[in-house]
């Protein structure tokens, strides 16, 4: 009977993905991995409670947040997670970011809706890419369950 099987396409080492192996990898991210999913899973980029001043940025559209908020809410993250990890510095941070979200693109916005003028900012494309493009970073295409968002565009 295994003579007559047809196993034309079949590799070894090539295994189908099951559903459960994207909570498995979303879990082993680092902590910039996981800080991005949990935007994009509740589609705010939170301030932290540790820095009271720095508001949360809800997603809508294509949001531009500064650098800095970015960089504050990592470390924020990081102060809540259970196990404690090394908050890259910026440069590596956004690196890091870009690779899991190519569309991401660099602002410098003019002194209009309370940014500083030299502040730097990153501009982030709709949620539904954003998504999209994490799932394709972390190898995971259409394995993760995606929580509805107010301004989602799904």
């Amino acid at each position: 009977h295994l003579l007559k099987v047809d196993i034309d396409g079949w590799h070894p080492r090539r295994r189908p993905k099951p559903r459960y192996g994207a909570d498995l990898k979303i879990r082993s991210l680092d902590l910039v991995g996981q800080w991005w999913y949990d935007v994009l899973e509740t589609g705010v980029v939170k301030g932290g409670g540790d820095f009271p001043s720095i508001p949360q940025c809800p997603w809508s559209g294509e949001p531009k947040v500064s650098k800095d908020m970015i960089v504050t809410s990592v470390v924020s993250f990081a102060r809540k997670q259970l196990r404690r990890e090394w908050v890259p510095d910026p440069g590596t941070l956004f690196k890091r970011l870009h690779k899991l979200c190519p569309g991401i693109t660099k602002a410098r916005p003019k002194n209009q809706g309370g940014y500083d003028a030299r502040s730097r900012c990153c501009v982030f494309p709709a949620l539904k890419e954003c998504r999209r493009s994490f799932e394709k970073a972390i190898s995971c295409e259409g394995l993760i369950d995606w929580s509805e968002v107010e301004d989602d565009d799904n």
